[in-house]
């Protein structure tokens, strides 16, 4: 046991004070102040929504032209959405057009009479002004008005039929925007984190061989213990980072955004993110960690120069990169059955990626959950006792690159 602290403790130690831990860190919490800061600053809050003296059209002028009348109660309807309306005669709409000209705030509203009035709208280009739709669906709604009324309908009645009916989305599962945006931004984190680490267990161990550190530790430590001490370091490194960036985004969420805040009309709630699907994602990150750093290791032992490590790890990186894309690309695509979904749940290598996305969204059960990490832990035993094998017969040679044949065949 004091060699496995020995060997945690200088490891630990060693990867947090690099300057690469550093600046990313920095870097990452950078990200998370930015995305806290977007709702706050392109959301709409329940005091902007649902105020009733809130005016869509406030601070918008009309230059409103109906001649014959064709519209009963037009301009007081558009009046009543907080537009400025000015009224105009035939002999003013020239001027009123140079004018919208100048003006992207400004709009001409022009009503042609007859059985059936047409609009025409004058904007000063189509990326400003009033919308053309937003003009025929008010002023149809005061000609039908009009027309109910002359065909004797009272006011109450014709309120209540051209009164939008209620309407809301609903949907049969648990899938939310934000659940599903969550999950795939945590796929990604999740991947580079286990890869990440996985990496610097490697590269730890390369550079230890290149410097002869490794002879030292050799004899003061079993290669076993070397093994689990540099893992567990870098796993403690990675839930050192995580816990860091976990809590100042939870800061950042309870000061940044506000409450019930919503964009394009999607409330932001985590409701998939509960206490349970937290502990499984800190246990779906610690295996699939152990995984990959085990896998990190035999590779980091298998070279006896740092430059050989990227060559060393190539066979890793595409595992890691079929796993992720696996994981990801079946979860994008929304599917419920087959081989690939079911090889994205319960392939050990693959659900590190795929499970926890599939989890926040309720497309998994916890008790899928629970299987495919009992899946993986099997596999981690196994692999644990492979790699350290593998890494005791490769850790003090030195000379060419070794294959994997080549640790086989050594004892």
């Amino acid at each position: 046991m004091k060699q496995f602290l020995a060997v945690f403790r200088f490891t630990y130690l060693e990867a947090v004070r690099k300057k690469s831990f550093r600046v990313t860190t920095i870097l990452l919490l950078v990200v998370i102040l930015a995305a806290c800061l977007v709702p706050k600053l392109f959301g709409d809050t329940p005091s902007e929504t649902d105020n009733a003296a809130y005016l869509p059209g406030e601070g918008e002028t009309i230059y409103y032209l109906d001649e014959t009348g064709a519209i009963p109660g037009g301009a007081e309807t558009l009046k009543a959405c907080g537009y400025a309306v000015e009224i105009l005669q035939k002999a003013d709409e020239a001027d009123a057009r140079a004018r919208v000209a100048d003006d992207g705030s400004a709009a001409l509203v022009a009503v042609n009479g007859g059985e059936r009035p047409t609009i025409t709208v004058t904007v000063k280009n189509f990326m400003s002004g009033l919308s053309s739709g937003t003009v025929s669906t008010l002023l149809s709604g005061a000609w039908s008005a009009a027309r109910l009324a002359e065909a004797g309908m009272d006011a109450a009645a014709i309120q209540s039929t051209l009164a939008p009916l209620a309407c809301e989305t609903k949907s049969a599962g648990a899938l939310n925007p934000v659940g599903y945006t969550l999950g795939l931004v945590l796929s990604m984190v999740m991947f580079f984190a286990v890869f990440f680490y996985g990496y610097g267990v490697a590269n730890s161990i390369a550079t230890e061989k290149t410097s002869r550190v490794m002879e030292t530790l050799i004899v003061s430590a079993k290669p076993t213990s070397i093994l689990t001490g540099k893992c567990a370091a870098m796993g403690a490194v990675g839930l050192t980072q995580m816990g860091v960036l976990g809590a100042f985004g939870m800061l950042c969420a309870h000061f940044l955004i506000p409450q019930g805040v919503t964009i394009g009309g999607i409330p932001l709630t985590l409701e998939g993110l509960t206490a349970l699907n937290g502990l499984y994602l800190v246990l779906f990150f610690l295996v699939g960690y152990a995984m990959y750093s085990m896998l990190g290791a035999v590779c980091g032992a298998s070279v006896s120069r740092i430059e050989d490590v990227n060559v060393a790890m190539m066979p890793l990186s595409l595992l890691s990169m079929i796993s992720f894309y696996l994981g990801y690309f079946t979860f994008i695509a929304g599917r419920t059955g087959g081989i690939l979904e079911i090889l994205a749940r319960y392939l050990p290598f693959a659900a590190p990626f795929g499970m926890p996305a599939r989890l926040l969204t309720g497309a998994a059960t916890p008790a899928q959950a629970a299987l495919s990490l009992a899946i993986m832990l099997v596999t981690l035993i196994a692999l644990s006792a492979f790699s350290a094998r593998l890494y005791a017969a490769g850790v003090m040679y030195y000379g060419k690159r070794l294959t994997l044949r080549d640790m086989l065949k050594m004892k």
